[in-house]
C-alpha cells in the first residue's frame, strides 16, 4: 500500500476510461502545450463523458479549477495534484503527465506542501510504471522537505513507500528496514488505519520470502485492528494477502474463500489493483488443486485489470503465473511464450525475484523439451539471480556454516567415542531389552482381556438393570391396571347393588306412607326425614360411585369427563372454575386417560380443602408429542418442601401418578399468591 501524505491512498470511485485519458494525455505531451485551457477542457469533456455522474464530484470540481481563469496557482497547483491522485490507479503514465505541470508552479510558489505531494505522488506513480530509480530520487527530494518541516506523518508515509520500491525489486531487508520505521512512527502518533497498512506491507515481504508464517501473524494483525470491517476500504487488500499466503500454505479452500472475499470488496470500490491481485491468489489456489484451466482463467484477468492500471509489477506476475500453470500443465510452449513476456514487463519494474522465478520456469519448460542448451542458459541466469537476491544471505549464512562445521567437528569426535561405549553396552541391553518388551506384550494382552471382561461384564449390568425397570414397569402397570379395575368393579356395585338397593328402600317406605294412619304431624315429619335420608344416601352412593369410574370417562372419553366433573364443582357457586381443552379430539391411552383424570381430581380436592380458593383456571393442551396441564389458583398457597416433610400424601400420590406417564410435574407456590401446578408428559 503506497501513501499519500496524511492522507491513506484510494481509489478513485469514478470508472475513468483510461485508455481514452492516456490517448489524450499523450496528446497533449506531443503538443507540449499543458497550459492551454482548450485542451484541459477537452480533458474535463472526457472525463465527464467517462463518468457519467462526474460532473457531480469534487474531481470534476478539481478539473473546473484547472479551467478556471480566476484560480491562483495554489488553486491551480491543488486542482492538478487532486486530479493526478484521482486518475493515478487506473492510470499512472496519465498522473505523471498532470504531475509535471503541477511541480512547476509548485516550486514557484515554494508551497512545502504541494511540492512534497508532487513528489511523493509523482515517485508512487513511477514505482507503478517500472522506474525505481527515479523513484527513489523523487521520494528522497520529499523526504527532505518534510524532514525540514518536522512533518513525522509525511516522514513515515515516504518511508513506507521506499519499503514498496526495495520489496518490487527485492531487496527485502531494506524494505523491511524503511517498513518498520515508519511503522513505529505511526504508533508513536496512533494512527490505527495507517500501522494496519504498514502490517499488510511487512506480510507482504515475509510472503515473499517466503515465511508464511509471519506473513500470515502480521496480516492477521493488520486484521485485527481494523476488526474486519468490510467498509474501510483497506480491507480488500488484507484479504487480497491472507487469500496468497493461504494458497503458498496449500490451504486452497480459506484461499479461495478470502481471494473470493477481496474481489467482492475490491469490486465495490474500484479497487482494480487488489482486483487484480486477488484474482491471482485465486489462480494460486486453483493451480494447488491441478484445476489447471480455472488457474488460467483467475491469472488472465488478473493481467487485464493489471493492464488496465498500467501495474507494471502486476502484468509482470501475472504473465509469470501464466507461464507457471502452463509448466505444471505440460504445455510447455505456452509456458515459454508467457515467461518471456513476463521477464519483458519484470525488467521494466526491475523486479529481480519476478525475473529468477521466470528463469526458472523457462529452465524447466525447456529441459523438458529437450533443448538442453537454453535449459542450462535459464539455469545460470536463475543461479546468478538467486546470488545477487541473496548475496548478503549468503555471508551470513557462511558464517554460521563456519560455526556450524567446527561445532559438529567437535561433536563427531565425541560421537564416536560415545559410538563405541554403545557398541560394548549393545550386546547386553540388547537382551534385556528382549525381555522387557516380552514382559510388556505380555502384561498388555492382560490388560487388554481385563478391560474386555470389565466391558462385557458392564455390558451384561446394564441389560440386566434394563430388564429389571422393564420388569417393574410391567408390574407398576399390572399393579395400576387391578387397582383401575377393582375401582370400577367396586363403583358398578355400589351402583348396581346398593344404589337399587336404596332406591327399592325409598319406594317401599314411601308405599308405607300411604298406608300407614298418621296420628300426628311429629309422626308424619318422622317418616319424612327417614324418606329424605335414604334419598341422600341413593344420592352419596351414586356420587361415590361416579367418582370411582365417571360414566361419561368410560363413555364419551376424557374432555367431556373433565367438563363434567368441572360443572358439578361450579354448580355450588363456592368455586368459580375457568377451563380450556385443547387438541383432545382424537382419543389417548385408556389408562392415560384414567390417570390424568384421577390426577385433576387430587389437584382439584386439594384446593377445595385447603386452598380457601375463589377461582380455578384449567388448561388442557395437546400437542403432538405431549399432554400439557396446568392447574391456577388464586388460593392461600403453601409450603412445597414443608407440606413433602409433614404428610404431603396427595402430592406425593400425584407425583407418583406423573412419574408412571414418564412425565414431569412442577409445583409453584408462594404464601397468599396462590397456586401453579403444570404437569407435562409424552403421548
Amino acid at each position: 500500500m503506497f501513501y499519500q501524505n496524511k492522507k491513506q491512498c484510494k481509489l478513485s470511485k469514478n470508472k475513468i476510461n483510461s485508455i481514452h485519458l492516456k490517448q489524450i494525455f499523450q496528446t497533449i505531451t506531443r503538443m507540449q502545450i499543458f497550459r492551454n485551457a482548450f485542451i484541459i477542457n477537452f480533458v474535463l469533456a472526457v472525463f465527464i463523458f467517462s463518468n457519467p455522474a462526474g460532473g457531480q464530484n469534487k474531481y470534476a470540481d478539481s478539473l473546473a479549477y484547472i479551467i478556471n481563469k480566476n484560480a491562483n496557482d495554489t488553486n491551480h497547483c491543488k486542482a492538478l495534484i487532486e486530479l493526478s491522485w484521482t486518475v493515478m490507479q487506473q492510470n499512472p503514465d496519465s498522473a505523471k503527465t498532470l504531475l509535471k505541470m503541477a511541480l512547476p508552479i509548485a516550486l514557484k510558489t515554494k508551497n512545502d506542501f504541494l511540492l512534497a505531494k508532487s513528489y511523493n505522488i509523482t515517485a508512487i506513480a513511477q514505482t507503478m510504471t517500472g522506474q525505481m530509480d527515479e523513484a527513489i530520487s523523487n521520494y528522497n527530494l520529499c523526504m527532505k522537505i518534510y524532514e525540514r518541516t518536522k512533518d513525522s506523518l509525511g516522514i513515515a508515509a515516504v518511508l513506507n513507500n521506499i519499503g514498496n520500491v526495495y520489496r518490487y525489486r527485492g531487496w527485502y531487508d531494506m524494505a523491511l528496514q524503511y517498513f518498520l520505521q515508519s511503522i513505529k512512527i505511526e504508533e508513536a502518533n496512533g494512527d490505527t488505519q495507517r500501522i494496519s497498512e504498514g502490517y499488510v506491507n511487512l506480510g507482504a515481504v515475509y510472503g515473499e520470502l517466503p515465511d508464511n508464517k509471519n506473513a500470515l501473524f502480521y496480516f492477521n494483525k493488520s486484521r485485527a485492528l481494523l476488526n474486519d470491517d468490510t467498509s474501510n476500504t483497506s480491507m480488500a487488500g488484507i484479504y487480497t494477502n491472507i487469500g496468497s499466503i493461504m494458497a503458498s500454505m496449500q490451504e486452497n479452500d480459506s484461499a479461495i474463500y478470502f481471494s473470493n472475499l477481496a474481489i467482492q470488496l475490491a469490486k465495490k470500490n474500484d479497487d482494480l489493483y487488489n482486483t487484480s491481485v486477488a484474482y491471482t491468489g485465486l489462480g494460486y489456489a486453483y493451480s494447488n488443486k491441478k484445476e489447471y484451466a480455472k488457474a488460467l482463467k483467475y491469472h488472465n484477468l488478473s493481467f487485464d485489470y493489471a493492464k488496465q492500471i498500467d501495474d507494471v509489477n502486476g502484468m509482470a506476475q501475472s504473465t509469470m503465473n501464466l507461464g507457471d500453470v502452463y509448466l505444471l500443465d505440460n504445455r510447455h510452449t505456452e509456458a515459454i511464450e508467457w515467461s518471456t513476456k513476463s521477464i519483458d514487463f519484470a525488467k521494466q519494474a526491475q523486479a529481480l525475484n519476478i525475473l529468477k522465478k521466470n528463469y526458472s520456469i523457462l529452465a524447466q519448460a525447456y529441459s523438458k523439451r529437450s533443448d538442453y542448451k537454453k535449459a542450462y542458459y535459464y539455469q545460470d541466469l536463475f543461479n546468478a539471480a538467486s546470488d545477487s537476491l541473496l548475496n548478503d544471505a549468503k555471508q551470513k549464512t557462511m558464517e554460521e556454516m563456519k560455526v556450524k562445521f567446527e561445532t559438529e567437528k567437535k561433536e563427531k569426535e565425541n560421537k564416536i567415542l560415545a559410538q563405541q561405549n554403545e557398541i560394548k553396552d549393545l550386546a547386553i541391553s540388547t537382551q534385556k531389552t528382549r525381555i522387557i518388551i516380552l514382559i510388556t506384550i505380555i502384561s498388555l494382552l492382560a490388560l487388554l482381556g481385563y478391560i474386555f471382561y470389565i466391558i462385557n461384564k458392564s455390558k451384561q449390568k446394564e441389560i440386566l438393570n434394563r430388564e429389571i425397570l422393564k420388569q417393574q414397569e410391567l408390574r407398576s402397570k399390572a399393579v395400576i391396571d387391578a387397582e383401575e379395575n377393582e375401582r370400577q368393579r367396586i363403583g358398578q356395585d355400589l351402583h348396581d347393588g346398593v344404589g337399587q338397593l336404596l332406591s327399592a328402600a325409598k319406594m317401599n317406605v314411601s308405599n308405607l306412607q300411604s298406608i300407614l294412619k298418621i296420628e300426628n304431624d311429629e309422626q308424619q315429619i318422622n317418616l319424612q326425614n327417614a324418606i329424605d335420608m335414604i334419598d341422600e344416601s341413593a344420592k352419596e352412593v351414586r356420587s361415590i360411585s361416579h367418582n370411582m369410574m365417571p360414566n361419561m370417562l368410560i363413555k364419551s372419553g376424557l374432555a367431556k369427563a373433565i367438563r363434567e366433573f368441572v360443572d358439578k364443582i361450579s354448580s355450588s357457586g363456592k368455586l368459580k372454575v375457568e377451563l380450556e381443552i385443547i387438541g383432545l379430539d382424537k382419543p389417548i391411552n385408556k389408562t392415560t386417560e384414567s390417570f390424568l383424570f384421577r390426577i385433576l381430581q387430587e389437584l382439584i380436592n386439594n384446593i377445595i380443602k385447603h386452598s380457601q380458593a375463589n377461582f380455578v383456571s384449567i388448561q388442557l393442551v395437546r400437542h403432538d408429542n405431549e399432554i400439557t396441564l396446568m392447574v391456577e389458583d388464586n388460593g392461600k398457597g403453601f409450603n412445597y418442601n414443608k407440606a413433602m416433610q409433614q404428610d404431603g400424601a396427595g402430592i406425593k400420590n400425584i407425583i407418583s401418578r406423573v412419574a408412571f406417564l414418564n412425565g414431569n410435574v412442577n409445583f409453584d407456590s408462594t404464601l397468599d399468591k396462590g397456586t401453579t401446578v403444570v404437569i407435562e408428559f409424552p403421548v
